[in-house]
């Protein structure tokens, strides 16, 4: 059930113009569309983060989700950088991975 929490999650933070997909066994990403500020990607990460810790009757009664996020701004390619879509989301699950479990930091910013 966790990972369908997780999902719901991110579909209630997605925008009708964002995409949210599962990209790896436990790992989700959300493409934020438009001018983001970097201030507003850590906002969005924390309302997820706050929101999968709540509790839920599909979860054993005291467990909660803890995740653990990754934050990058990829640069817009109207500024003449070409950014590699592939690369970028291998930086950012490789990132996602060496976060240590028990963390009670869990949100990163990842810079490329």
């Amino acid at each position: 059930y966790a990972l369908v929490l997780t999902s719901s999650c991110l579909r209630k933070l997605a925008r009708d113009i964002d995409i949210a997909a599962r990209v790896g066994d436990s790992e989700f990403a959300l493409l934020i569309e438009g001018p983001v500020t970097a201030a507003q990607a850590v906002a969005a990460a924390t309302q997820l983060v706050a929101h999968a810790l709540q509790p839920s009757d599909l979860l054993p009664v005291g467990s909660h989700l803890k995740l653990h996020v990754a934050i990058a701004m990829v640069p817009d390619a109207q500024c003449g950088a070409q950014p590699d879509a592939a690369l970028h989301l291998a930086y950012m699950l490789k990132s996602l991975r060496e976060m240590p479990a028990n963390t009670r930091k869990s949100i990163k910013t990842v810079n490329f």
